[in-house]
Formats: C-alpha cells, structure tokens, sequence
C-alpha cells in the first residue's frame, strides 16, 4: 500500500509540474512577436508571405507540385495572410541552414519569424485561429494557429507511391521537449498521416529530438551574446526527410498539409516543403557538386516508363542510376528529365546543377634528405582563409596548419598530404608531396679498441664510419689534451 501511494503521489506530482509549465510560460516576453525582417546579419532564408493577390494557396500547392501529378485542386485553406502570414513561399533554404534550396513554409506564427538570426529562445505570434481535431489527436492536447492547405491531386496511373520532402522545426525545443505542450504538424494522405519516425510515430518535438530520433535532429539553441549555429530562428529543427505515403493510382487523393500550436499559442513552430518536393516520380541530383567527385542522377524506376536525361555538352542518357565521375566545371549547368509512360510524354523537370571548382594549389615538389635531417615543406597555395589548410601526418610537423611548415629529423621517407576545405562549399582538396630519406644512421667506430702502451710508443687510430651522407670529415680531441 505505502508503494502504491508514492507511485500515485509522483505521477500526481509530475501531472501538475506539466500544468504549471502550460501556465506558466512567459508570454509577456514572447507573445506577439512582430514579424521580423531580414537584417542581413547572416544569410537567412527569403519568404514571401501569402497575400492573397501576388501568393495565393494554388501558388502554394504549383510551387510544391512535382514529377507524376497530372492535376491539383484546392479544398481548404486555413492561413492569415500578408505581413502577418502564417503560410508563404520560401528561397535560400540553403542559406538558412535546413537543406532545402526553396519551396512553401507553414506555420503556427507567422513565417517570416523563422527569419536569422536566432534572436530569442522563444518566438511567438498568437494567430487568433482554432486549431484542428486532426492535429488535436498528434499532439494529445487541443491545438491553437492550425495552418493548412488542403487540396486534391491524381498522379499518373499506375504510380502507387507520392513522396514529400521537408523540414520541420519549431522554437519550443529543447525546454518544452515532454513537458505537455507539443506543437504538431502532419500531412494527411486520404486521412492518415504520412509524416512518421521510423518507428511509426508522428513527428514531434516529442519524438524527434536531441534524445529521442537524434540522427535527424540539428541543434540551433539560442546562447545570449554567441551566434547559433544556423541563421534561422528555430531552437531545433530535423534534416531533410521524405515522407512515403501509398496511393490510389489514376483516381483523387487527397492532402492536407496542416501544423498548429499544442497546448497553447506560444513558441511557434514551422514546416518547410521543398519546391517539387511532393511527387509521385522521385528524381534527385546531387548539387552543388565538388570538382573531381561524382554527380549522380537518380529516378525511380517505373513500368511501362522510359527517361531521356539531356544535359551540359551534350549529355544524354536514359538510365534511371546514372553515375558522371571526376566532375569539371564544364559539367556545370542545367539537366533535363523527360519522362514518358506508355511512349506517352508525361513530365519534364529541370535540375540546376553547381560545381565547386577545385583551388590552384599544390604540396610542392617532392626532395630528398639525408637520414637524420629535417626540411621545410614550400605548398604553393592562394589563400588560407577561404581555404584552411591542414598537413598530415601532423606530429611530424612544427605547425600542420601553415603554407611552409618545418618537418622534425626524419629517419625514413614519410608522405604528407596537404588537405583544403572550402568553409563556404565544404569542398575538400588535397595533393601529397614524398620526402625520400637517403642512407641509415650516422655511426663511428674508433680503431683499434681501448689498449695499453708505453709513453714514448706511438699508435695509429683509425675510424669505421658507415652511414649519413658518405662525405665525411672528422674532428680529433683527446682527454687529457
């Protein structure tokens, strides 16, 4: 009985802790943020907000449309709009931190709060909308500021599968992670929703964290006074994933993209759709590419369908895994996917591809030293503030970080290679330079050995030398002189 008391009296306990975070969250700090404007602090995202005029919802859902819809029409939408939006189309993603290049935000608040840098640890804009019984049941609590956008589409028939990509993130991280307000966002594939953890559960503060799912979770705190690690003003937010959803083939679906508040109207969250991102084809590009790897170009494979890939040079190619290695900048520029089914034409979608051109530079020229010596390494290299350099192997250097670093006594030929990052591409670059020691160890015997003779007898002293650099000079003393 006295075990059974304690357990009640705890989760009684942890129950009115969970009240009193809900009530006591500090609003006058935090409620009603006005939107911000970009200040060009960092390079952050570019949102135009929906107005109603020049962003309208079909905007929103064209801009997200991607490979193997044939058409779209708008159910519901849910949004406040203009300078105060809630909804809106966003460039710059890369900027910004997320991973994605450009595509739709939604959001509890208002989307232009998503804004870097991140200035507080908590943003907020009370909408004055419901929230919605759909998002109601993610969340186990009454939600606040529902935005949605609901419409109807038909794929291409016989595509039984529609991906979405995006991001989700929110202000409520870390603090309010368990603690019984959780903001929730969802996409409603003909009424189930689709945006899951591997394990099944909807995406949450909750459920995907610096604890819980962290592979997918990127961390940009609010610190007074030190600059977050992305220039956005989300506390937390997940990487790019693709949510997977099952189809009716040929007929209408539907989709409701909806997020909202839990619990409250504070500490807003958002989710980020990329531009094509909501596709039954799901083709991908790697870009920006660096110079010397490899570009791939990737389609599912469909049946009764073909692809023709055009591209820079007079590219061309109808694989659907299609591996272009030891990529220039002549690489660089636009591809073209034409997909038919049935030797129908279907769609056509265009990638932009970026490639990193390498720096000019070199480890210099290799040289060869005698056992024992040390040498100073000469890199010809431009600039070592776009492109931090780094030596290895470094503990037989005096400095691994400088264009001429000075090699400790080496006893055997030994490579170093010289490594560049680009801090803006993360290009990585390196070249290697071999410094060849020649001949073993210096060594001396004195000849003949340690014997005894008369004062006024004399002795020949000789020496057997091998090693060093086989031009040898001696010195004589002698104790006493």
């Amino acid at each position: 009985m006295k075990y059974f008391l304690s357990t009640l009296f705890l989760t009684g306990m942890v129950l009115w802790l969970n009240a009193q975070v809900q009530q006591s969250r500090p609003y006058d700090t935090v409620y009603n943020n006005p939107p911000k404007n970009n200040t060009s602090r960092c390079a952050t995202f570019n949102i135009t907000p929906v107005d109603g005029t020049n962003v309208t919802a079909q905007d929103l859902i064209e801009e997200i449309t991607g490979l193997g819809i044939i058409s779209t029409n708008l159910i519901n939408f849910e949004s406040t709009t203009g300078n105060n939006a809630s909804s809106g189309i966003f460039e710059s993603g890369i900027d910004a931190g997320i991973g994605l290049p450009a595509g739709i935000v939604l959001s509890s608040g208002y989307v232009n709060n998503a804004l870097g840098p991140n200035e507080a640890d908590g943003t907020s804009a009370g909408l004055g909308m419901p929230g919605d019984p759909d998002l109601d049941a993610i969340a186990g609590q009454s939600t606040n500021d529902a935005t949605i956008l609901e419409f109807e589409f038909v794929p291409f028939s016989g595509i039984d599968s529609v991906y979405i990509d995006f991001v989700f993130g929110s202000d409520e991280y870390l603090e309010y992670v368990d603690f019984g307000v959780n903001d929730a966002f969802a996409f409603f594939l003909n009424g189930e929703n689709i945006a899951l953890t591997p394990s099944g559960d909807p995406i949450t503060i909750n459920t995907v964290n610096d604890e819980d799912n962290p592979e997918f979770y990127n961390d940009n705190a609010y610190i007074f006074h030190e600059p977050s690690p992305f220039c956005n003003e989300m506390d937390g937010f997940l990487i790019p994933v693709t949510a997977v959803g099952a189809l009716i083939p040929g007929e209408v679906n539907t989709m409701k993209l909806a997020i909202a508040d839990g619990g409250d109207s504070a500490f807003d969250s958002w989710v980020f759709i990329e531009s094509e991102g909501f596709a039954t084809v799901e083709a991908e590009v790697t870009n920006p590419v660096c110079e010397g790897d490899t570009l791939f170009l990737s389609v599912n494979q469909l049946d009764n369908t073909t692809y023709e890939w055009t591209g820079p040079g007079g590219f061309s190619d109808t694989g659907n895994d299609i591996f272009i290695p030891d990529v220039t900048e002549d690489n660089a520029g636009t591809y073209m996917l034409a997909i038919e089914i049935d030797n129908i034409p279907a769609d056509t979608t265009y990638f932009d591809v970026i490639v990193h051109p390498a720096p000019e530079f070199s480890a210099g020229d290799d040289q060869s030293i005698f056992h024992g010596m040390y040498t100073t390494l000469n890199a010809d290299f431009p600039d070592t503030t776009t492109y931090p350099v780094m030596w290895e192997p470094a503990a037989l250097l005096d400095d691994p970080t400088s264009h001429d670093p000075q090699t400790d006594n080496l006893t055997s030929t030994q490579v170093f290679t010289l490594t560049a990052t680009g801090e803006s591409t993360g290009c990585v670059f390196d070249d290697q330079v071999t410094i060849t020691v020649n001949g073993t160890a210096l060594s001396t015997d004195i000849l003949p050995a340690d014997q005894s003779i008369c004062s006024d007898e004399n002795i020949t002293l000789t020496t057997n030398t091998s090693g060093g650099a086989e031009d040898y000079t001696y010195t004589w003393t002698s104790d006493p002189a």
